[in-house]
């Protein structure tokens, strides 16, 4: 098959007739290809556009036809408006006298060709206009009038249908349905009247064809009625500038009243009622104005907790009262506390990066200060109680100090504890570390100290000379985790005391199991203890107690490196020891 390109030749019959019903508009093309030869019997796709205006206006109305075939001689024929669902628009309602009309088609969705609508589709037109005697309408002078069956028929415009003596109607995409436009240079108005003289007049508003909400006036009542039907419905009122009553009374009935004007709501009138059916109405007024200092707490229905508050100029307005300082609170009550979970809470900042941030930087001695007295008899009583928990794996602090100082001062401590109390056991700062994880380390007090001339992870001392004592109940290392069992292990050079001025380097131990200690000889023992040269000296303790007459004959470095310790034997018999402990000190 050959294809159908964009420029397809189109010869278009002149039969585009007016079917008499329903409407519809006849339509005969021969299509051909770029080489003028027909497309004979042939499946197309034809889309009609009907265009207002000119071939590139808007789209009123559009169909499309599926399985069109063309003939031995390439002609198809066709309906324009006989489609039960059309692409867009309805074809009845086409407006054919108001603009010119253009066809725009295409045919397995290559554009076609395009002309213009002329006389033959406006016979469609024809059918709304006048002529003769079948004329509803007539003229008295410079007025038309309908004359529909001797006044009793109706009028309606873009629709069939009637609901009154005048029934305008208009497409779901217009929004201005009708126009009334007055030149008077003083007043331009729209009259609905009753003549009876004791019928009300109003306009009513419809939502499908129930009545929700009017406006009317009945002279027998004096009444002018603006009513919203509608369940749970609302009636807007917006002013831009000053909404002003003037009458006698005004009686509001509602449940809530909201005014939300922007600029004053002015009531010039000679009495206004305030009635509250229970409870008091309270009016106060402290200042020169009119209204002025007068705060009235109100439910804004947009704004529930806006009051009602005066701007100064003796008007009163809808104000947030966050805006008013006067003092409303973001603090909730949960009688007897008062909390705030929503964000952060500063003192002396007005960015607070913590759930409590406090700054300060003055002259006092103290950012913050806490005075606890209790009298508890039983438990524990906590000037300050601190719980971090963590459950991602992170870093916990239960307490976290930091002290900056740059004005050289003597001394800058992170935290310092005093514990002047009177009872049995005094703690000024007590600490401890339980942890029960199968991989977990306690550390009781951890501290690091750097960065200085001179610096110490820890530094205990007292007001009187022999009171700093330091208590350690088990192991202690240096240098070193401590081993079980020994009391103090040490890895690397110390020193104990002054005397002599001997610079002791190590103090370790050793053990060795199943040895056997030979009767009346010195069984060798060697160790190896880094950094030891032949030229230190040694002291080697015995910890393993063992009856009759066993003692350390001698230590000595016998090597770079190595340690030899000798175990003399007085007894008659061999000693075999499953595990033999002693200790010994290597210095200069």
């Amino acid at each position: 098959m050959k294809q159908i390109f964009l420029f397809i030749i189109l010869f278009i019959s002149g039969l585009m007739l007016l079917a008499q019903a329903p409407e519809k508009i006849n339509y005969q093309a021969v299509a051909r290809d770029l080489a003028g030869n027909p497309l004979v019997s042939q499946t197309l796709v034809v889309k009609f556009e009907i265009r207002q205006g000119s071939s590139s206006g808007s789209v009123i109305y559009a169909e499309t036809h599926t399985g069109i075939t063309t003939n031995q001689f390439g002609l198809f024929t066709t309906e324009i408006g006989g489609v039960l669902n059309p692409d867009l628009g309805i074809f009845s309602s086409i407006q054919w006298g108001g603009f010119p009309h253009h066809l725009v088609v295409y045919v397995n969705g290559n554009l076609m060709g395009n002309s213009q609508l002329l006389s033959v589709p406006y016979a469609l037109h024809a059918k709304t206009a006048t002529s003769g005697s079948t004329s509803y309408w007539s003229q008295s002078g410079n007025t038309i009038y309908n004359n529909n069956f001797f006044g009793a028929g109706n009028v309606s415009i873009g629709t069939p249908l009637s609901f009154g003596k005048l029934t305008v109607a208009s497409p779901a995409a217009d929004s201005l349905i009708a126009s009334f436009i007055g030149s008077n240079p003083t007043v331009s108005a729209i009259t609905i009247s009753n003549t009876s003289p004791t019928g009300a007049a109003g306009v009513t508003f419809l939502s499908g064809t129930n009545i929700t909400s009017y406006v009317a006036y009945s002279p027998s009542t004096k009444t002018l009625s603006l009513v919203n039907d509608v369940a749970d419905g609302h009636i807007y009122i917006n002013s831009d500038s000053t909404i002003v009553n003037q009458t006698k009374v005004i009686a509001n009935q509602a449940d809530i009243i909201a005014n939300q004007a922007q600029n004053a709501i002015y009531n010039n009138t000679d009495t206004i009622y305030n009635y509250a059916p229970s409870g008091a109405v309270v009016h106060v007024n402290q200042g020169l104005f009119l209204t002025d200092s007068l705060y009235v707490l109100g439910n804004n229905f947009l704004n529930p907790n806006w009051i009602l508050a005066n701007n100064g100029l003796g008007q009163a307005k809808w104000t947030n009262p966050s805006s008013l300082g006067l003092g409303g609170s973001l603090w909730q009550s949960n009688t007897p506390n008062i909390y705030f979970n929503t964000g952060n809470v500063g003192i002396g900042t007005t960015n607070p990066t913590a759930k409590l941030d406090i700054f300060y930087n003055g002259v006092n001695n103290q950012g913050i200060n806490i005075n606890y007295t209790s009298t508890n008899s039983s438990g524990a009583n906590s000037g300050i109680f601190s719980l971090a928990q963590n459950t991602n794996g992170g870093n916990v602090f239960g307490g976290y100090f930091q002290v900056m100082n740059s004005s050289g001062s003597i001394t800058s401590t992170g935290v310092k504890a005093f514990n002047t109390a009177q009872s049995l056991i005094n703690t000024g700062v007590e600490a401890s570390a339980t942890g029960t994880g199968s991989n977990n380390t306690n550390y009781g007090i951890f501290s690091s100290a750097f960065g200085g001339a001179i610096n110490e992870a820890g530094h205990f001392g007292a007001g009187t000379p022999g009171d700093g004592k330091v208590y350690i109940q088990d192991e202690l290392g240096i240098g070193v985790a401590p081993s079980t069992g020994v009391k103090l292990d040490v890895n690397g050079d110390f020193k104990l005391g002054t005397q002599g001025n001997i610079n002791k380097k190590y103090l370790t131990g050793g053990y060795i199991s199943n040895i056997t200690l030979n009767p009346n000889f010195a069984t060798p023992i060697t160790f190896t203890v880094f950094g030891a040269a032949s030229s230190d000296n040694i002291i080697a303790t015995l910890n393993t107690n063992i009856s009759g007459g066993v003692f350390i004959s001698s230590a000595s470095v016998t090597g770079s490196g190595q340690v030899t310790v000798y175990v003399f034997n007085l007894g008659p018999a061999a000693i075999t020891v499953s595990n033999l402990t002693l200790s010994y000190i290597v210095f200069k």
